[in-house]
């Protein structure tokens, strides 16, 4: 078309269209490869809670004598390690608070108390991570958006174009299908409107 003085500037729309939405297919691209990265330091950050978690537990139980039914230990560890990781993100982080609080109990034995230097310092971090993926899975959201806007634009612009050919040629609509490799009605390009998929958040497997 733009080889064709005839309907020179005519493509200008909808090559600007075409621009637009791919920049926004890219953008979504970068957005998912950030939320990847965020799924994966989260996952770090979850394995060094479960770690912490695990060994406060050895260590609880023979801070207590092995005695795990007394009410003291239960304050600590109302639920064993592996089901509070297994718990959705909100209630795990509330989990993990609730234990250090209750290593600062006065009835929690001193030997415990290295561990809430520990404990604070891998839950600080899995809350970070928590948040980062929040932030990134809402940057994916807003990308699917500006997908959807500029594909509705792209289109308008196609069809702007038909009309206009038509106008130009009103007694040749073959010359204006040959302007387009299918019949505009008919034609879509797969690579503008391929399906959108976002992952679901991931769930680490977290060893009990």
């Amino acid at each position: 078309m733009e080889s064709d003085p005839e309907v020179a500037g005519l493509q200008k729309n909808i090559a600007a269209a075409r621009l637009a939405l791919r920049k926004h297919r890219d953008g979504r691209n970068d957005a998912s490869d950030d939320l990847v990265k965020a799924r994966a330091l989260r996952g770090i950050a979850l394995l060094a809670v479960s770690k912490w978690l695990r060994q406060l537990n050895l260590d609880t139980a023979a801070a207590f004598g092995g005695k795990t039914s007394s009410l003291d230990y239960v304050r600590i560890f109302p639920l064993a390690p592996s089901k509070m990781m297994a718990q959705a993100a909100a209630d795990r982080i509330v989990s993990v608070q609730n234990v250090l609080k209750a290593l600062g109990h006065a009835a929690t034995p001193k030997a415990l108390a290295p561990n809430i230097k520990t404990g604070e310092a891998v839950l600080k971090a899995l809350t970070a991570r928590e948040a980062g993926v929040v932030a990134a899975q809402a940057v994916v959201k807003d990308r699917v958006d500006d997908i959807r806007v500029a594909r509705k634009a792209w289109f308008t612009a196609y069809k702007s174009l038909e009309s206009a050919l038509a106008l130009k040629f009103p007694d040749d609509p073959e010359r204006v299908n040959a302007y387009f490799d299918e019949p505009p009605k008919a034609k879509v390009d797969a690579s503008l409107t391929e399906p959108v998929v976002v992952a679901a958040p991931a769930v680490a497997n977290v060893p009990a």
